[in-house]
């Protein structure tokens, strides 16, 4: 149950930030691993998660905890989310005793990855060991990180 929900996921839309905002410090993102721990960033946050597969009105889902900082400052809360029909994963983050987020995700590797100033480039150049090829000023995900 969940199983296509594992894997590392693009912020692709927020509801009170935008792309550029998303982005800040690289890319967004949420990594849900088979092992019930990931990580996720966005903005200026990064944190880890520990989840649950479950299903929620008949759709597979994933809710978990997450934990920690905001540009220096601890932050934590809570997240749902699912697979839409569109394979593309749909949900809300909620931070403790603030706000709280819808998003959308697409899975890294069925998109471009945008880099803000410095371009964008293919997934699969921008997996480890594939710079032959890249254009000058495209950077890698681990290159952004």
């Amino acid at each position: 149950m969940g199983s296509e929900l594992v894997g590392r996921w693009r912020i692709e839309d927020m509801e009170l930030w935008d792309r550029d905002v998303i982005d800040l410090v690289e890319p967004g993102f949420i990594d849900i691993g088979r092992d019930g721990v990931g990580s996720l960033s966005f903005v200026a946050v990064v944190g880890s998660i520990d989840f649950r597969f479950t299903r929620v009105d008949g759709v597979n889902a994933v809710e978990f905890s997450w934990e920690g900082d905001d540009d220096g400052t601890p932050v934590s809360g809570r997240r749902s989310v699912r697979l839409s029909d569109d394979g593309q994963m749909d949900g809300r983050i909620f931070f403790h005793l603030g706000d709280g987020s819808w998003f959308t995700a697409r899975r890294f590797d069925q998109r471009r990855v945008r880099f803000g100033a410095f371009g964008s480039c293919d997934e699969e150049a921008a997996r480890p060991g594939k710079a032959a090829g890249r254009r000058p000023g495209w950077r890698s995900v681990d290159d952004a990180r």
